[in-house]
């Protein structure tokens, strides 16, 4: 605690002279020895800071070193690197080479970005220190590095030429280039090992053991050199791939004998491993070999009833199964192992059964038993709730994993209380977040529509754990979170971790930057990081179509229809392959902008590029000709469609169509639609309703609205949602009698009796009524009903529903301010006054205007 104190107090003392520069040597020892003694504390924004007051001021050596040390243990490779490149500039025009120390740190860096030139030229450098070098695995990468480049036979030149020709460092090579059968390093590391009289170690030998495997040597003489010069080596321990060569001859020579001597002693996991290569090729070699070992654990029993399981050879299953009771080798894993059989059956009586048995024959449920079942249960909350309290009575502690399988479970569908009790688990898991957990929580809050949920928690403990250095599929996740929850500055914090750890970007992770820009509105911010990855050569080639789809539908929705042919035009003169969606977002540029000219050209360049169009197009096309008044165009468009018989009219196309028709008043022709919407076999739904209600008020027959709507509910089984009820409000007041106000009212009652929730049109069609009709009682009462302020309107304030979410709050300040300046200017003001009085004291902001017509009116 005290350290992280001292950072976050060196942080604010070194902001203050960013602007200045530490000349000093004795200074920056001081920084040195600081950042030393923080030791973990150590942040990125700390080590910048240190950067920033030191500026180009010649670094000390001391304090390079803590640097570095610093960028290491963050896992930060770029600005590693970076100061790296500036140290060895600064010692060469000195005429001095790296310190040791740092050339280790060096070495380390280059390894972690794959810089295998640097890493090399760092060899001479870390001559004095090899075996502590070793010791950190940096050889066995640079061995791996090499050989996953070709370049293995370079490494094993420098090792000689830096005088680090030692047993140790060429197995790393040898081992490596046996895994990828490199005949020619092999060939090169043995002409090493005898020009230097490098002593032949167990490791050495089995290495030139599984080269003689893998250059065509008989099984038999395999088996001889194994027999007369590996007494006294346990192969497979240590030398993997020679054990494996040596299991697979005497399978074949059928020597079972030699594969109990080899597996003898080795331990379980390895046994596991052989097992595992053996599995993929030949379940019943791996039987061999499993009845051929010495010693059989739990686990290899386990092992072998998961790979019968994963073969879907039923009988080796209950044959595994057999063998492990038999040998009294059953366990709490052997259980799970059956209860999976069960589920993947899809026999959930049986998975019940053997859980409720294990408690019986001494191996009680443990947390993976659960979650197994969850998982096959994941869609059933009644089901999850249930095995979750069984848990709870256990004393099985919920893991990442239980919390990963119940995120998957949460949907649109999910009822809130069990979304919340699921929050709440996870509360009990900040010491266990990961990146994977993390990224299913995103996505589980982005699939339920539950910004609050998520901001919440990256607010909150999860925000502070969050993962420093996410691999690229975590990182498209996180940051379809953040601009989920709005939160641009977090998503541009995971762009500039990759980078800053030197991790590569996918299409999906810049696809998610672009959508989350365009989600919040920030369409040109979106379109300027495209253009900046499109000139990295490394990243160029991932940007695709779908991310300028994104650009597109944004510029479209913001009405900015010239960037729309801009971004159109820099597309093709890329060569950009395009899809069917490119050009549907196209088109609806064209609708939203009465732009049939553009529309008929993009059809062609469709046709030109071998596209065929499908629904979306359609509909997109008939939404343009009805915004531009061409009905028949449209009447036309939907009968070429059933004359090619390709493609059936959807509801959606039915339903532009009839919004069309509603736009100009058409109302026969609108009926017409209908008419045959129905009688092809499309069946409407609320959304029809509400355009069919607007179809009879735009045709001046609001009186049509209810019988037309009622008549559809009653033949297709619909209720009626917010959307279809505001509409029949709306046609109520519109309607030519004097009881039109008393008929919306009791519309809005038939609303909430229904058990559907008003929302702010819903009350603001009444209130502009009553004013429209100076009905200054009916205003208020209606108003106050909608504030969930009692008394409210009789018809209405008997019902629960009938209050908004956020009282006064919903309605949009212009709109507040216009019905209570009209109730306060009543021919009675005094009921006015008291309601704003009421908001007042309920902390409702309210407009300067209002209150200060109360104060004049004597409060």
């Amino acid at each position: 605690k005290k350290r992280d104190e001292l950072a976050t107090e060196m942080k604010t003392v070194l902001s203050g002279y960013l602007s200045g520069k530490v000349q000093s040597p004795a200074a920056q020892k001081v920084l040195a020895a600081t950042l030393k003694s923080l030791d973990r504390a150590v942040d990125a924004e700390l080590l910048s800071a240190v950067r920033s007051v030191v500026d180009d001021e010649p670094l000390q050596m001391d304090l390079a070193e803590q640097l570095l040390r610093g960028y290491a243990a963050l896992e930060l490779w770029v600005p590693g690197c970076a100061l790296i490149a500036e140290v060895e500039e600064q010692l060469e025009a000195e005429g001095k080479k790296l310190p040791k120390e740092i050339a280790v740190l060096s070495l380390q860096m280059a390894l972690s970005v794959g810089k295998l030139d640097d890493a090399l030229s760092m060899l001479p450098l870390i001559a004095t220190c090899w075996e502590e070098v070793d010791e950190k695995g940096m050889f066995q990468h640079l061995a791996r590095l090499a050989a996953k480049q070709g370049t293995a036979g370079t490494l094993l030149n420098a090792l000689e030429a830096s005088g680090l020709a030692k047993e140790p460092l060429v197995e790393h090579v040898l081992l490596e280039a046996n895994f990828l059968r490199d005949g020619e390093t092999v060939s090169k590391a043995k002409a090493l090992i005898e020009k230097h009289g490098l002593a032949l170690t167990s490791k050495l030998r089995c290495c030139l053991l599984a080269d003689l495997a893998s250059s065509g040597a008989s099984d038999e003489s395999l088996l001889q050199k194994y027999e007369l010069e590996f007494q006294d080596v346990d192969v497979f321990t240590v030398h993997k791939m020679a054990g494996i060569a040596i299991a697979r001859a005497a399978l074949k020579l059928n020597r079972d004998d030699f594969l109990t001597r080899l597996l003898k002693g080795v331990a379980d996991q390895n046994k596991v491993h052989l097992l595992k290569t053996l599995c993929a090729e030949n379940l019943k070699d791996a039987e061999r070999v499993f009845n051929a070992c010495p010693e059989k654990s739990s686990y290899l029993h386990n092992f072998m009833m998961n790979a019968a399981l994963g073969s879907g050879n039923e009988e080796a299953f209950a044959s595994a199964v057999d063998q492990a009771a038999k040998d009294g080798a059953m366990d709490v894993v052997s259980y799970n192992t059956i209860i999976k059989a069960h589920i993947k059956k899809g026999d959930m009586a049986s998975a019940r059964k053997v859980f409720s048995e294990m408690d019986e024959s001494g191996f009680p449920p443990n947390v993976v038993t659960f979650n197994e079942l969850l998982d096959a249960m994941a869609s059933d909350t009644k089901a999850t709730c249930l095995l979750l309290r069984e848990m709870l009575r256990m004393k099985r502690k919920p893991n990442k994993a239980t919390c990963s399988i119940l995120l998957k479970g949460v949907g649109p569908k999910t009822p809130a209380s069990h979304t919340q009790h699921v929050m709440e688990i996870l509360d009990n898991l900040e010491d266990q977040i990961d990146e994977v957990l993390m990224s299913s929580l995103c996505e589980a809050c982005i699939r339920i529509g539950r910004a609050d949920l998520l901001r919440r928690k990256v607010n909150g403990a999860w925000g502070r754990r969050m993962v420093k250095a996410p691999s690229p599929h975590v990182a498209g996740s996180l940051i379809r979170g953040f601009g989920f929850i709005k939160d641009i500055n977090k998503v541009w914090e995971v762009w500039r971790s990759l980078q800053e750890h030197g991790s590569k970007p996918t299409s999906i992770v810049l696809g998610s930057i672009v959508e989350a820009l365009v989600m919040n509105d920030a369409i040109d911010e979106g379109y300027q990081f495209i253009r900046k990855v499109t000139l990295d050569a490394e990243t160029k080639p991932l940007v695709n179509f779908v991310m300028y789809n994104s650009i597109l539908k944004g510029f479209c929705r913001q009405k900015k229809f010239g960037k729309v042919w801009q971004i159109y035009k820099e597309m093709c003169s890329q060569n950009m392959a395009l899809s069917v969606s490119t050009f549907n977002a196209l088109l609806d540029a064209c609708a939203r902008s009465n732009d049939l000219e553009h529309a008929e050209s993009l059809l062609q360049d469709m046709e030109k590029q071998g596209f065929t169009p499908n629904l979306i197009t359609y509909t997109t096309v008939l939404k343009a000709y009805c915004s531009n008044d061409r009905i028949d165009s449209a009447s036309k468009l939907l009968e070429d469609m059933k004359t090619n018989g390709k493609l059936k009219p959807d509801e959606q196309m039915y339903n532009t169509f009839l919004d069309g028709c509603a736009r100009y008043g058409l109302f026969d022709k609108g009926l017409a639609v209908l008419d045959e919407m129905r009688a092809v076999g499309v069946s409407p739904s609320n959304f029809t309703l509400s355009v069919v209600a607007k179809l009879a008020i735009r045709s001046n027959k609001p009186d049509k609205a209810f019988q037309l709507c009622s008549s559809l509910s009653e033949e297709y089984g619909i209720k009626f949602n917010t959307h279809v009820y505001n509409n029949l409000i709306q046609a109520n007041t519109l309607q030519n009698c004097k009881n039109n106000l008393n008929m919306a009212v009791e519309t809005m009652a038939a609303m909430l009796a229904d058990m559907v929730a008003p929302d702010v049109r819903s009350y603001t069609l009444l209130l502009d009524h009553c004013k429209q009709k100076r009905q200054e009682k009916a205003c208020l009462e209606i108003f106050r009903s909608a504030a969930g302020l009692r008394p409210g309107h009789p018809k209405l304030e008997a019902y629960k529903l009938a209050p908004l979410p956020r009282g006064p709050k919903e309605f949009p300040p212009s709109k507040l301010n216009e019905i209570l300046l009209f109730l306060t200017a009543a021919k009675d003001p005094q009921p006015g006054r008291a309601l704003v009085r009421e908001l007042l004291q309920q902390g409702v902001q309210l407009d300067q205007s209002i209150i200060l017509r109360l104060t004049a009116s004597g409060r």
